[in-house]
């Protein structure tokens, strides 16, 4: 009976190994076959958020972003939180898009925030990662609470920027990160110019 009982257990334990195998291989070529097209879509997204933050129009259509993009933006030599420094020029006035970076309630909270050329007015922000609570703090990507952040002078945030209902603690770390994140951004241009 024990001898049976010894066979029955290495059969299932012997399959799982199998099968885990198999499927660990199979999800890692997945991987490596679409890991150059996660690039591509990851590049694509990011262009439509710097053509939304300093307000360029576009159909949404990977031609027209990859034109308007090409056209219109930039990408400086210099980098802030490891990230580029894209650069708009439109009748002689310059205006700068940042990464900004923090902490939200639940985790990271990464944003590019576009800043007229004196670094006193941001001219937009988009999120490009966040993992706060979807219908609470994850409404900080609907365009109503984005655009709080349109055209509003640096040193007004605190007083003009609205919190989300039910997420306070988010909306208030939104506002601290892009506040700070750009202040040591403005500090560190300062000492490098």
């Amino acid at each position: 009976m024990i001898n049976k009982n010894k066979k029955s257990l290495v059969y299932p334990a012997l399959f799982m190994l199998v099968l885990s195998t198999v499927l660990t291989f199979l999800l890692a070529m997945l991987n490596e076959h679409t890991k150059s097209l996660v690039a591509k879509n990851a590049e694509f997204e990011l262009k439509k958020k710097i053509l939304y933050i300093f307000s360029i129009e576009n159909d949404g259509t990977q031609k027209d972003v990859d034109n308007k993009f090409t056209k219109n933006i930039k990408k400086t030599d210099k980098k802030y939180n490891n990230k580029p420094i894209f650069k708009y020029e439109k009748e002689g006035k310059k205006a700068y898009a940042v990464s900004v970076q923090g902490s939200g309630l639940w985790g990271p909270i990464e944003a590019y925030v576009a800043l007229s050329q004196d670094y006193n007015t941001i001219l937009g922000l988009d999120f490009i990662r966040q993992s706060e609570t979807p219908g609470l703090g994850g409404r900080i990507e609907e365009s109503f609470y984005k655009e709080q952040y349109r055209n509003i002078r640096l040193k007004d945030i605190d007083k003009k920027v609205d919190s989300i209902s039910g997420a306070t603690m988010t909306s208030l770390s939104v506002v601290k990160l892009v506040s700070g994140d750009l202040a040591k951004f403005i500090k560190t241009m300062g000492e490098n110019n």
